[in-house]
């Protein structure tokens, strides 16, 4: 009787089913969401598949999530011969091999009598690399349906490959679903773009003759599937071309390993882009702008110009500029023009830098604060015309400065505070941030 050899060990998985956003062109233009672009998986999916292979039914069942392990069921259907189901061999096709199985199982159960190579005189004759469960157990033919599993270190895509069947004095090949090779999948979108250019014209109404153009420019898109576009495959074993289907999608199967030029016809404004199938990976494409993915997009521009009838605007006053309070207080080497007069009182650089250096623990003091804006802009002079908006912050920070004693680094804290005049140098420093000096 042959029984199962049981074995302890832990199998380790390795996961190399990978996920990737699809139809993504560049940073700048980003297609809108369709059902093309959702994430798909980097494994071709295999539905299940039976065949009557002599007297047993071998049924392909599924490929687990990862990709790695492969399922089947084998029962046998027909009269009983000899000693029954001697062993089963299923080719692996081109791109993985014997040593890529790292472990199998009958009815959950490891099982080890596992070999690549075949003997003579079996009457079965299996070619390239394979796997033979070798040495079933008699149960295997009792009837019922049995379960067999192998694992791989590495995801391939399903395709058709040969299986044998040893029963008795017979071998029987056939054919089931099994491990193949890689695949290049991507999306195409076509994107149509329209720019508008509004030229206007002003003029101050105090000088309705004094105009002024100017222009802006906006553009909108609309997205679309890319359907029907002849895609190109160029690689190790020639130029192969795929056409995409109703959702923009293609997808070049059963490549080997090396590598491929994904492009698509020249009317198109882009090009192509060089991409490798690795062994061990069986990824999703698209390309730019990831060299790791194969998608593209496929572009049309139209331009239309809108002229405006001129537009009367109240003129902006001439403002001038200032100098910020850290470029007159913390500008390493900056002599001022000479002292500043602040809410009445005159202070010297000495003066002024003592009271920028005091510790604003708990919050700046509003003295502080308003003494500052009010002595940038005053030190900044003739940069800041008469005309300017400021003026009237400057003022109302100045008709409370006048009230208090001069400002030193003790008494910052002291003074009180004044809304209208904290709310004009918010103001101020807004204006100077505006109208910096360069």
């Amino acid at each position: 009787m042959k029984t199962y050899t049981p074995i302890k060990a832990l199998v380790v998985l390795l996961l190399v089913l990978m996920y990737v956003q699809g139809c993504r062109t560049t940073s700048d233009i980003q297609p809108t969401s369709t059902s093309s672009q959702q994430n798909r998986s980097a494994r071709v999916s295999a539905p299940p598949v039976s065949q009557v292979i002599g007297p047993y039914t071998v049924t392909f069942t599924s490929i687990s999530e990862d990709g790695l392990t492969w399922s089947y069921t084998i029962q046998r259907t027909g009269p009983a011969q000899g000693n029954g189901l001697s062993h089963w061999i299923i080719n692996l096709g081109a791109c993985v091999s014997y040593s890529n199985v790292i472990s199998a199982t009958i009815d959950g159960q490891p099982y080890t009598n596992l070999a690549n190579s075949e003997g003579s005189g079996t009457n079965c004759n299996p070619t390239g690399q394979f796997l033979k469960f070798d040495d079933l157990p008699a149960v295997i033919s009792d009837g019922a349906l049995h379960t067999f599993t192998f694992t791989l270190d590495v995801a391939v895509d399903p395709a058709t490959v040969a299986t044998y069947v040893k029963a008795g004095n017979s071998c029987t090949a056939g054919t089931i679903t099994g491990p193949g090779c890689y695949h290049i999948c991507g999306n195409i979108v076509k994107e149509a773009f329209v720019t508008t250019i509004t030229n206007s014209t002003t003029a101050c109404i105090s000088n309705p003759t004094a105009m002024t153009t100017g222009s802006s420019t906006s553009t909108s898109s609309s997205t679309m599937a890319g359907t029907d576009i002849v895609v190109t495959v160029s690689g190790p074993n020639g130029e192969t071309t795929v056409t995409t289907d109703g959702d923009g999608n293609y997808c070049m199967t059963n490549l080997m390993p090396g590598n491929y030029t994904v492009s698509i016809p020249t009317v198109s404004p882009v090009g192509s882009e060089t991409i490798t199938v690795k062994p061990g990976q069986s990824q999703m494409f698209s390309l730019p702008p990831s060299t790791d993915i194969a998608s593209f997009t496929v572009t049309t521009a139209t331009t239309e110009t809108i002229n405006q009838p001129p537009v009367l605007i109240e003129c902006a006053v001439p403002q001038g500029c200032s100098f910020s309070q850290g470029y007159w207080f913390a500008k390493p080497g900056l002599a001022w023009p000479g002292n500043v007069t602040v809410g009445g009182k005159s202070y010297s650089q000495a003066e002024g830098a003592a009271i920028w250096n005091t510790s604003n623990s708990g919050g700046i003091p509003a003295s502080k604060k308003v003494f500052l804006q009010v002595a940038a802009i005053k030190l900044s002079g003739g940069s800041v015309l008469p005309t300017a908006s400021v003026w009237a912050d400057v003022a109302t920070a100045e008709a409370w400065l006048n009230t208090l004693p001069k400002l030193t680094p003790t008494n910052l804290k002291t003074v009180g505070t004044n809304a209208a005049a904290v709310a004009a140098a918010d103001r101020i420093s807004a204006w100077i941030a505006l109208n910096h000096c360069d």
